[in-house]
């Protein structure tokens, strides 16, 4: 009787994610447009177009929250590849006041932001208060789970 020798067992192929993409852009409204830029542009650079539609739309609504807040100085855009086929967006701003989902009423476009948000990402969106504002973010694609912001520190 011969015994076959047992093969090593392979190494698990762990996927090589992207850098996170991170700017900073002034309180204004040409902010949402950058951050459309900036998302659409690391989308496809990453070989991830299919997530770009809902991730330009999500940018752009958390953007156009923060410029409600009145701060000052600057906020964060960041977009982060969290799966194979998943990305989180996420904006930080100087205020500490958490945000709250309103339902538009009729003709009323601002309070169409986190309810779309809520709805383009099937509630996988969330906010976490840092010591000098707070992180509001969204995750898009596939993810099984919903996790805090990967990237909630300057």
């Amino acid at each position: 009787m011969t015994i076959a020798p047992i093969a090593p067992a392979a190494e698990p192929v762990v996927p090589v994610q992207p850098p996170p993409v991170v700017e900073r852009y002034p309180y204004n409204p040409e902010s949402v447009d950058l951050a459309r830029r900036l998302v659409k542009a690391t989308l496809s650079e990453w070989g991830l177009p299919e997530l770009a539609d809902a991730a330009v739309l999500v940018v752009a609504e958390l953007v156009k929250n923060a410029l409600h807040t009145g701060c000052a100085t600057t906020m964060r855009v960041s977009v982060h590849q969290i799966g194979a086929r998943a990305v989180q967006i996420a904006v930080r701003d100087g205020s500490r006041s958490l945000p709250v989902m309103i339902q538009p009423g009729v003709g009323d476009d601002s309070t169409h932001g986190l309810p779309l948000v809520h709805k383009i990402t099937g509630g996988r969106w969330g906010a976490s208060l840092d010591p000098f504002g707070k992180v509001v973010y969204a995750h898009i694609g596939r993810t099984g789970h919903l996790s805090r912001p990967a990237l909630c520190t300057d």
